[in-house]
């Protein structure tokens, strides 16, 4: 026998509680009387916030946008950009002649070598 089955034969199927009468009838009344009365005479004023603290979130956004402009110009102010040599032109013949022969050392290759590579054999 199980649980269920030993409290119905000892109470019985029936519900042993029960709602007073008229209960909810009045419940609402009871609930009412028992809150405080509230003053509804006096009205809610709007709190005033200041100005600044409206117009805080733009200043910082315009100061953030100024410090980075500025940052721009300071940059393209100092990074000038040297002129290339125009008029020096054994001065660029003489580097690349150079730069060939430093890669032919890397390579190891010698001049029959790199003539057939020029050549396309």
């Amino acid at each position: 026998m199980n649980e269920v089955d030993f409290l119905k034969t000892t109470f019985g199927k029936e519900n042993p509680f029960k709602v007073p009468e008229g209960y909810f009838e009045n419940i609402e009344k009871r609930v009412m009387d028992k809150l405080p009365e509230i003053d509804t005479s006096s009205k809610t004023v709007a709190k005033e916030i200041p100005l600044w603290k409206r117009l805080r979130p733009y200043v910082a956004a315009a100061a953030f946008f100024g410090v980075m402009a500025g940052g721009y110009l300071l940059y393209q102010k100092n990074n000038v950009e040297a002129p290339l040599p125009v008029n020096n032109v054994s001065a660029i013949a003489h580097s690349d002649d150079y730069n060939i022969d430093k890669a032919v050392d890397y390579v190891m290759m010698d001049n029959e070598d790199f003539y057939a590579y020029l050549a396309g054999e």
